[in-house]
């Protein structure tokens, strides 16, 4: 009767124009997060006691889910996946859940207000930061929470609408944003991508949508990213480990790159450099300029982007690329005669032989692999 007679109180002080107040504290939030049989369910009714009507409506998909239905989904998958992980970037578990369980908060307001769903992140940033305010919620915890709604660079990323170069941008302004170092973020924007996507699938207990994106291991409790999402997903990653010695190439300009960050075989032409003669590789060309003296890079003819580190190169086709041995994988190292022998050694994502006729060790693209980046 008590509680029944608060949670009225509080909707009539809302009708009177008072400030909107949550019906339940933080010590009330935290013993159902503490909890050893915490679900996601009992966090969803606890926030519906105040924003149900922001949860039961349409959220506008395809596959007629309603906002909490989703929001359930989503907070499924993390448990299943990555609910006994240590976050990236030192984040609080019970923090996720409650920013996943606010994920999607404000898309019935654009839905209601502009009639467009891809504008929930306005709305959803202005009440997740309310709510995680009032909640107590520390104010590094509400930029994280921020920057996480604030955008969905991955999404365009996977679906081509947005370049390597503009996503890792992005990615890098939220980062800031969020207090987070690029790679930290990075992981952890990662996390929310799968499970959010990641609830678009049979796995989830849903219509059959996204599939197509991820590879579930429900018995060992591990996702991941589908081999070729998995490829354009690691150059992110490769991008964000090599900083600041990595570049994504998006023009064919010349490009000023320093001496010690040329490829190791690039090294190797370096008389032919410094005479400014150019020299050609699959992916990008290089050269010296012999009036400012520097080294520089450019993207081949024919590659649209490209992303440019020391020690990795792209693979856009299934023939053999050379590779000096030290750029090789350990595990591979560690068959030295098998490689010798010039017997092919298969991994998941690259196939490595010794070329018998030429002496160089080489590495290509397995045959269910469209393109990637290969990186020590």
């Amino acid at each position: 009767m008590v509680r029944a007679f608060e949670w009225v109180k509080h909707k009539v002080a809302g009708t009177m124009g008072r400030p909107d107040r949550l019906s339940f504290s933080r010590a009330e939030l935290d013993q159902l997060l503490e909890s050893p049989d915490y679900a996601p369910r009992a966090l969803v009714a606890l926030l519906e006691r105040d924003l149900a009507e922001k949860f039961n409506v349409d959220s506008g998909v395809r596959e007629k889910y309603s906002i909490k239905r989703h929001t359930l989904m989503v907070m499924g998958q993390f448990e299943k996946y990555f609910g006994r992980d240590e976050l990236p970037g030192r984040i609080s578990r019970n923090f996720f859940r409650v920013f996943l369980a606010l994920h999607d908060i404000g898309k019935s307001n654009a839905i209601m207000k502009t009639g467009d769903k891809h504008n929930q992140h306005t709305y959803t940033v202005r009440t997740m930061r309310r709510v995680l305010s009032e909640l107590g919620f520390g104010e590094q915890e509400i930029r994280v929470a921020v920057a996480l709604a604030s955008a969905d660079p991955i999404g365009g990323y996977i679906k081509g609408t947005r370049g390597g170069k503009g996503t890792s941008e992005r990615i890098g302004q939220l980062a800031d944003d969020a207090g987070l170092p690029f790679y930290a973020f990075l992981r952890l924007l990662l996390v929310f991508y799968q499970v959010d996507a990641g609830s678009y699938t049979e796995d989830a207990g849903g219509r059959k949508s996204l599939d197509h994106l991820f590879v579930f291991d429900s018995r060992k409790g591990k996702m991941d990213f589908s081999p070729n999402i998995a490829a354009k997903i690691d150059q992110l990653k490769i991008y964000a480990e090599a900083i600041p010695v990595s570049m994504w190439l998006a023009d064919h300009d010349w490009h000023d790159v320093l001496y010690d960050n040329l490829k190791a075989w690039v090294k190797n032409n370096k008389a032919r450099l410094d005479s400014g003669e150019l020299v050609k590789g699959n992916t990008f060309r290089y050269r010296r300029n012999l009036s400012t003296g520097k080294y520089q890079v450019q993207l081949s003819h024919g590659i649209k982007e490209a992303l440019y580190t020391p020690r990795s190169m792209l693979l856009l086709d299934h023939n053999w690329h050379e590779l000096i041995y030290d750029d090789l994988k350990e595990w591979v190292k560690s068959s030295p005669e098998k490689l010798e022998s010039g017997e092919e050694l298969r991994g998941s994502t690259f196939r490595y032989r010794r070329n018998l006729s030429t002496g160089k060790y080489e590495v290509r693209l397995s045959s269910r692999i469209k393109e990637t980046v290969y990186s020590h």
